[in-house]
């Protein structure tokens, strides 16, 4: 079991979102590296571009975890990183094989399985604080006509888990890959391991058009890197959306 990230631990039974409640604790002592909020419900709970997530009461994992990565700000794609990682790690431990779609979803067979919500606290350019927010989809068997289409680990194995061992285990990932954030190379490498679409053609769409291109690879500052038409480009979230 974790050292640090499954002994401070707070239970909620329902929560808007826990990284807002998370946040709402910044000013105590105890806002610090290490914290976890848990939570059997949330009624606002947003991923990417603002979009909600669904989740039955008690059915999934919604945490939220406080860390001080001590980043510059330009560095801080490396927490994305580090999250998708340590869900893959963990997801791949259960005999799945999951993929990084970019910049933060978590796929299984082209379905979702896990998103993640980062929200940074800064000072004089370096991150002091990271709330890092995890969705996962554990028990849950019915969902909403979504896109992606979502999935849940008991979609996939079968049987029902018990979500305070998913949290454990999950948790015990991303404390063995925390030191990764000291090296930037490993993390790179290990996250193009895991993108989804690598090297393949894929549709996208930008400003209402729709067009071909191969991702390539994820700059250190995660900017998607797409070949068009023989040419490399680079771009941001806002700039472009994958369609599949």
């Amino acid at each position: 079991m974790s050292d640090l990230f499954n002994k401070n631990i707070i239970k909620l039974s329902e929560v808007d979102s826990t990284n807002n409640y998370a946040l709402s604790l910044k000013n105590n002592t105890f806002f610090k590296h290490g914290l976890v909020i848990i939570s059997d419900y949330q009624t606002s709970g947003v991923g990417q571009r603002g979009s909600s997530w669904e989740s039955e009461r008690s059915k999934n994992l919604l945490l939220s975890i406080v860390i001080e990565p001590d980043i510059l700000l330009a560095d801080r794609f490396d927490v994305s990183r580090l999250i998708c990682i340590s869900i893959c790690d963990y997801l791949r431990s259960l005999g799945l094989n999951p993929k990084i779609k970019w910049p933060n979803d978590i796929l299984v067979d082209n379905s979702k399985i896990a998103g993640v919500l980062i929200h940074n606290l800064i000072s004089e350019g370096k991150i002091t604080h990271s709330v890092v927010g995890v969705g996962l989809n554990v028990n849950q068997i019915i969902f909403s006509e979504y896109f992606p289409k979502a999935v849940s680990i008991r979609n996939k194995l079968g049987g029902e888990f018990n979500l305070e061992e998913v949290r454990s285990s999950l948790l015990d990932f991303f404390e063995e890959n925390f030191f990764m954030l000291k090296n930037r190379n490993e993390l790179q490498i290990k996250y193009l391991e895991d993108l989804f679409m690598r090297d393949k053609i894929a549709l996208f769409e930008r400003e209402n058009q729709r067009f071909n291109g191969i991702i390539k690879s994820v700059t250190l500052d995660g900017l998607l890197i797409v070949e068009i038409a023989k040419k490399s480009k680079e771009f941001n979230l806002k700039e472009i959306k994958m369609i599949f």
